[in-house]
Formats: structure tokens, sequence, C-alpha cells
């Protein structure tokens, strides 16, 4: 069997490596692909550091950053014996290249992967510019990391985002009321559902409107009817599938231009239509149908208003279950993702 050492950036609580590795453990096995997970944080990263606002955030985020550094250089003498070694963004934030490099210095092969534009954050750059060079390829999520990659000089596949579409029941959508909007997100993120507060607000003046927000944190809007649900793997989709219409407000900005579209795409698998920016990948992802793409806040207002009518609800949110399941999905990606592996990890990719 072809054996992957994945150096995960956390476990099954941080978002990216759920998509990017975790669902797809079995079923790579099941086509012949072992891959062992090692991740660099486990929950209390997502607890303590990325959910908490406090200003001790610094002080556990160093602490467990060095905890984190140890573990990975402690980890690194039996990577030889593994076909190919992928790394989730890098090492360890807190490593510079030349010490990662090192530490992989007996790995076969070594693959880079990016769903997150990463490399623009302060201080960073220069870190995975190098990487990007001297990698054996880089995973990327979208076409705007691709590019970014190839002007590095680097190597890049890109494999979007997908999810298990068995995971999602499919909404039937009937005449009720309230609409129930829905956002799914970490806590760091909803200033960007607050770009759209006015819009809100005005939809909750002249309809029976509730805006579902899935997260760790409620935000806290004048003039609109919120429900907050705390956040779990568990309760995802269900949460999502009981809701009608799925939103993804995003800033044009380069930061958001690297995101892979995830939570679209869990709505669009809930069979729910959805709302989203015309940013990055969710211009792509729209293309199929089922959803609306909306900049100004009149686009938005008219937008939900068009997705009242329940008729057009179900029809948008088969398109977009279907786009999801074709396209987008764990099931439509699998085998591509095992043979890309294989590749890598012979050299002929």
């Amino acid at each position: 069997m072809f054996k992957v050492l994945y150096l995960a950036k956390g476990d099954r609580s941080y978002p990216s490596s759920r998509y990017r590795i975790w669902q797809f453990v079995q079923p790579l096995a099941d086509v012949g692909v072992s891959v062992d997970v090692r991740p660099l944080f486990d929950d209390r990263w997502m607890n303590r550091v990325l959910q908490d606002p406090s200003l001790s955030r610094r002080l556990v985020r160093l602490g467990l950053g060095a905890e984190a550094v140890l573990k990975r250089c402690l980890g690194s003498a039996h990577i030889a014996a593994y076909d190919l070694v992928i790394v989730e963004q890098e090492l360890a934030p807190l490593l510079p290249f030349a010490v990662e490099k090192y530490l992989l210095a007996s790995a076969r092969r070594v693959v880079i992967e990016m769903d997150d534009a990463h490399h623009l954050k302060p201080g960073r750059a220069g870190k995975f510019k190098r990487w990007f060079a001297a990698a054996d390829g880089v995973i990327c999520g979208n076409q705007f990391l691709a590019s970014a990659v190839q002007r590095a000089g680097g190597k890049p596949f890109i494999v979007p985002t997908v999810v298990d579409v068995e995971q999602y029941a499919v909404k039937k959508h009937s005449p009720h009321q309230p609409l129930r909007l829905v956002w799914l997100g970490l806590a760091s993120n909803l200033h960007h559902l607050r770009q759209h507060e006015e819009a809100f607000r005005q939809l909750n003046s002249e309809m029976e409107l509730e805006l579902v927000v899935i997260s760790s944190e409620a935000p806290h809007f004048s003039g609109v009817n919120i429900r907050h649900e705390p956040w779990s793997e568990a309760d995802e989709s269900r949460l999502v599938s009981d809701c009608d219409v799925g939103v993804m407000p995003l800033p044009d900005e380069p930061w958001t231009r690297g995101k892979c579209g995830l939570k679209l795409l869990q709505y669009m698998a809930s069979g729910l239509p959805s709302i989203a920016s015309p940013v990055g990948v969710n211009t792509q992802i729209a293309q199929d149908g089922g959803v609306l793409l909306a900049e100004s806040h009149q686009e938005w207002i008219e937008g939900i208003r068009r997705l009242r009518d329940p008729a057009r609800r179900q029809q948008m949110g088969g398109d977009a279950r279907r786009s999801v399941e074709t396209q987008w999905s764990l099931q439509a990606w699998v085998e591509q993702v095992a043979e890309l592996y294989q590749r890598l990890g012979v050299g002929h990719a």
C-alpha cells in the first residue's frame, strides 16, 4: 500500500484539516493509499486561541506554539519510511524555512498543501515563497493560490476543498415563516457577516426573518432577529439543513480571494440555495446554479426577497446539490486525490 505521512495543522476540530485530510483518510485507504495524519494542534488551539478574545490569548498561543514546535522536532525521525510527506501550510508557525527543511531532509518527497492565503501574512511571505519553490509540489485549494505558487517558481496542483455529501440531508422546501437564513463559521470571521448588517435589518423590517448563526459566538446586530447555535461537528449538517437560505458575504480582499468556499459548499450539499459575494472561488462554484451572487446591500436585499418563494428555493437547492455531488464532493474527488498522491510520490506529477 502507498504510504503517506500527512503533517496536518490540527485535529478534527480544526476546519481546514478536517476537510483537507481527515475526511479523506478512510476513503483513501479503500483505494490503496494509507495516510498517517499527525496534527500540530489539538482542540485546545481551537478552544483557547482561535475562539478566545481575551488578553491572555497571546500567552496561551505562545505556550501552545512552543509545545507544537517541540512535537514536530521530536516527530521527524521516521519520515523516511513514507512514500510521500505532505505538510499542511507549514511544519510549525515558529520555525524558519531552513529549520523546517532540515527536519524534513530525510523525506523521499515533500509536498505543501495550501487552502488559505497564508503567504500573505506579515512576516511569512518569504518562508512560504521558499517552500513553494523547494517543495516537490504544492497542492492548492484554488487558482488564486496556484497562481501565487507559480509566481514563486513552484509546481501547483489544484484540489478544491470538498464535502462528504452523504453527511448532509437534503432540504425539502415548503411555505413557512420565518424565512431562515444561515451563516456558519468561526467567530473570528463574524465581521464578514456584519458588513451586510444594514441589509438584514431592512429585510427584518419587511418580512418574518431569522438569521441563524452557527458559531462559537453570536453577533450583536440591532433590529435583526438572530438565533445563535453553538457549533459542533455532530450537529453541523442538521442545523444547516433546518434552514432555508445560506449566506456567505466576503469583502473583496487578497486574503478572501484565497478562500475555498467551504461554507457555501456545505449549504449547497444540504440543498439550500445561497447568496454569496462574488469573491474568489465563489464565482466558480456559482456557475452551475443554486447560488445568487450579490455585492451591494441592495443586491443582497433583492436576492433574499427572490428566495422567499419556496418553489424557487426548491429548484435552486436541487441545482446546488447536484453541482456539489458532481464537482465538489469527497465522492467525486477521492480517486483523483489518490492518483495525485501516487504521482507526486514517484515524481511523475
